[in-house]
């Protein structure tokens, strides 16, 4: 089966070249039509064709990486011509399945998926939020018609099946779950920082670490993790805590402030720049359990991968994170804005080390079950069978 996969950013770029990589190992030939990543460099699986069709020039002005609403402009003017592209390459390549990973522009690659229906292509479109996060009415209308013209949609969460379902009115057969994968095709091809990792593990001087990771944004809940730190120390004075990832809220002052102010410079670290993979692993490497403490989530790739490392996850019960959750194998499930609660489950497995080593070897036998990619794209392969009516 021949199949082009489309993310116009390579939004998820981890997710992306994990689920290539197995369909291409299944026997797909796989066209991934992207564009560079600009943060660090990340390689794409070999046994695929890449093209990089979006975004092309203005993603060479390395400054514009800085100045977010430039590079928004440039892409802006260049985007309508990578669409005239991509349209010629997916009618030239004759792909037996066309699967939307992301969209940025929803009202424009509507008619794009339009076009490419009425030429014959089966549309295949993976919903990783029902609605963008920070939504407003307009995207409701927007992306209830991309529910409407594609074909066939995949979820990583029954929630968001659910939200589709009941609040879009898309009919259930028209919608399969399909789990996040782990991370492992991009953790192996990382080659540890050895300055920075000497640098990290000659400053640590506690037995435990306890860490936020990921891009910080409001729905994201970073203040309630802080607010847990002082019932935690007040029981386990010598643990660390780690802040690390890019501030993308543009609310680093505040969260530094609160630090200040509640008098926990000296137990918390923060990194907020984007982590590359290389320092990411160190930090990783480092921690004994993992806080996330969203106020809203359809899932997280950050829980297939942290199970796999054998890294606990304290999660809220929000969205589909319950789902990604085994209570006490992969990690613990907590009320949603509730510090004390969070608290709660940190020490819970502080105080208890061998409780927190067996639900290390716990997490990695339950991410081998739960998130393995090799049925997750036989899983996928299926759908694109039943879409395209190839088998």
């Amino acid at each position: 089966m021949k199949v082009a996969l489309v993310d116009p950013v390579n939004s998820t770029i981890f997710y992306n070249y994990c689920l290539i990589d197995e369909l291409a190992r299944q026997g797909c030939a796989v066209e991934f039509f992207t564009a560079n990543f600009i943060y660090e460099e990340v390689f794409p699986p070999a046994n695929i064709t890449f093209c990089d069709t979006f975004f092309r020039y203005s993603n060479k002005i390395k400054m514009l990486a800085k100045y977010h609403k430039v590079r928004q402009m440039f892409r802006a003017l260049e985007y309508p011509f990578n669409l005239i592209t991509l349209i010629r390459s997916l009618v030239k390549g004759k792909a037996n399945i066309i699967h939307f990973l992301w969209l940025i522009n929803p009202t424009v690659e509507y008619l794009i998926i339009r076009l490419l229906r009425q030429k014959g292509f089966p549309i295949v479109y993976t919903a990783h939020n029902a609605l963008p996060h920070e939504s407003s009415a307009r995207h409701v209308n927007q992306y209830k018609r991309i529910y409407n013209v594609v074909d066939h949609i995949i979820c990583l969460t029954q929630s968001v099946k659910d939200e589709l379902v009941n609040k879009f009115h898309v009919r259930k057969e028209k919608i399969s779950v399909i789990a996040h994968g782990d991370f492992d095709f991009i953790i192996n091809q990382v080659k540890s920082n050895q300055v920075f990792h000497a640098d990290i593990f000659e400053k640590k001087s506690s037995n435990f670490t306890v860490t936020y990771f990921g891009q910080i944004r409001p729905y994201k809940g970073l203040e309630y993790f802080i607010k847990a730190i002082p019932y935690v120390i007040k029981k386990h004075p010598a643990c660390e805590f780690l802040i690390a990832g890019k501030d993308s809220g543009g609310n680093k002052e505040y969260y530094l402030k609160m630090i200040c102010e509640m008098n926990l410079d000296s137990y918390v670290s923060c990194d907020f720049r984007y982590i590359p993979l290389s320092d990411l692993i160190t930090y990783l490497r480092q921690t004994d359990i993992v806080v996330l403490p969203y106020i809203a989530s359809s899932q997280s790739g950050n829980i297939p991968m942290l199970s796999k490392m054998g890294i606990p996850v304290i999660a809220t019960r929000v969205g589909g994170l319950p789902e990604m959750i085994e209570e006490g194998r992969n990690g613990f499930l907590v009320p949603p804005k509730d510090e004390k609660a969070i608290a709660d489950a940190i020490c819970k497995l502080l105080s208890n080390p061998p409780l927190l080593e067996k639900m290390k070897e716990d997490s990695v036998n339950y991410a081998k079950e739960a998130f393995s990619w090799n049925n997750i794209v036989k899983k996928t392969i299926e759908v694109y069978e039943k879409v395209a009516g190839v088998s």
